[in-house]
């Protein structure tokens, strides 16, 4: 059983502007397409709808900036469409209804509530493109490609696993959340100017002492021993001297 955000899925099917979101029933068919899709290669869905505060924007191309639109709280359409978005949310929740498939309304952001349920081994795992499920707390991502208005998938879902992650990259969440942080991400984008992955890998590597270091107590020791506030050491290697 795998989970994933019905809001991605509306966006996904308005994609373009304001005037196509207001119109048509495009949307039910491209879910009702999709979770066919899943049901016919195995996987059976859950979908996760996050509770609509006030206003959403309209949406650019990547989930990423509709995820910062969701978060933010922004004013990029009006009221009709704001009405327009909850009428959306109930029609798509009543045609899954309809095809037995589990709708669960949260309170906060969708892929989060979705890590909250597979930390609780109500579902598999995630069906996502966005990697930060994993920062979330997520296991488990279901990567699946839909084509042809979603009446088709690729023959391939791949699988990506933080067991794999933490055994061949040693990468834990929290570290992956420091990462994100140097890096640049919905919380904080840009990241730390001039630090690249490559210097964010090393960053980790020499700061990150225990597997459960929290992502923040990993980056207070690269800002003090930056800062000069924890000597360096005849042992630092060369990396850490840097």
């Amino acid at each position: 059983m795998a989970i994933f955000d019905g809001h991605i899925w509306l966006y996904e099917s308005s994609r373009g502007c304001a005037n196509h979101f207001m119109s048509g029933a495009s949307y039910l068919v491209t879910f009702f397409n999709r979770i066919q899709r899943l049901l016919e290669v195995g996987i059976r869905p859950v979908v996760v709808f996050d509770k609509i505060t006030e206003f959403h924007n309209c949406p650019s191309v990547a989930n990423s900036h509709v995820k910062k639109s969701k978060r933010s709280g922004g004013h990029g359409w009006n009221l009709d469409a704001h009405n327009e978005l909850k009428k959306r949310v109930y029609n798509a929740e009543q045609l899954l209804n309809n095809m037995g498939v589990a709708v669960v309304m949260g309170g906060s952001d969708g892929e989060a509530q979705c890590a909250q349920l597979e930390q609780a081994g109500l579902v598999d795992g995630c069906i996502t493109s966005d990697f930060d499920y994993f920062l979330y707390g997520g296991r488990n991502l279901y990567k699946v490609d839909f084509k042809n208005g979603g009446r088709e998938v690729e023959s391939m879902v791949n699988l990506f696993s933080m067991d794999k992650f933490e055994a061949t990259q040693c990468l834990t969440r929290n570290r992956l959340v420091a990462l994100a942080l140097l890096l640049g991400c919905d919380y904080l984008q840009g990241g730390v100017n001039r630090v690249g992955i490559v210097t964010a890998r090393e960053i980790i590597s020499e700061f990150s002492i225990n597997d459960d270091d929290h992502a923040l107590t990993i980056l207070d020791r690269f800002g003090s021993y930056f800062r000069g506030e924890i000597p360096s050491r005849p042992s630092d290697s060369n990396t850490k001297k840097k």
